[in-house]
């Protein structure tokens, strides 16, 4: 009886949210989020959290964890930990400038540098996966206004469906939400990639973005 009503409560939630919500356009979405991105990631210092998760047939695989402490453009610390089954892998990153001024460890004690790459992640590759535009079949732009610990924020949505691209009877989707404060600042996107009939997610990514909490200055491993 509990679980039932928790779940229609569950579902009165959901449908308030989305009563709540307006149709917007493509423009307003994409310069919004243009103007957060740009205004946001210069406002230092700030932590940024970055937690993507992985799914095979609906179960979770491997969970990537990357903690950013930004101190100044090009100075920042990074922690990077990969769970996958019963292992945790981890990587460290001190960058303290540009040309030549980054440091890699994979225990944060033993150190390499100072380089000018980019520090392997925890499995040791630093490769970056690179898919090319598609364009959707369907998509639609919202947004809602709302209070969030007492303070008004906008949650911008963007929910897209494509042809999938290795079975052509399957679709596939691609959800964004975005909750953004009255500077026009991010708290947080999360983005969720899955496909359709039945409804499965295969990915999802939370970034957020932390003013309020300290940290160490970066400065160089020794």
């Amino acid at each position: 009886m509990k679980f039932a009503l928790y779940i229609l409560l569950t579902f009165a939630m959901a449908m308030t949210v989305i009563a709540q919500a307006k149709p917007t356009t493509a423009a307003d979405y994409e310069g919004t989020l243009q103007y957060a991105v740009r205004e946001t990631n210069a406002a230092f210092p700030f932590i940024f959290t970055v937690v993507t998760k992985r799914y095979e047939l609906g179960k979770l695989v491997s969970t990537q964890t990357d903690i950013a402490e930004r101190q100044a453009q090009g100075i920042e610390r990074e922690t990077t930990l990969l769970k996958k089954g019963q292992k945790t892998l981890y990587s460290y990153s001190i960058q303290v400038g540009f040309d030549n001024q980054t440091y890699c460890s994979s225990d944060g004690k033993v150190w390499k540098g100072p380089q000018q790459y980019v520090c392997p992640g925890p499995t040791g590759s630093n490769l970056t996966m690179l898919y090319g535009a598609r364009d959707p079949m369907k998509i639609e732009y919202s947004v809602m206004e709302k209070d969030l610990n007492g303070k008004p924020v906008k949650v911008y949505r963007k929910y897209a469906v494509y042809l999938a691209q290795s079975d052509k009877d399957k679709y596939e989707y691609e959800e964004e939400i975005a909750t953004i404060d009255d500077r026009g600042f991010f708290i947080s996107v999360v983005n969720t990639e899955g496909t359709l009939a039945p409804k499965t997610i295969t990915l999802t990514r939370s970034q957020t973005w932390d003013f309020a909490t300290k940290f160490k200055p970066v400065v160089a491993p020794k």
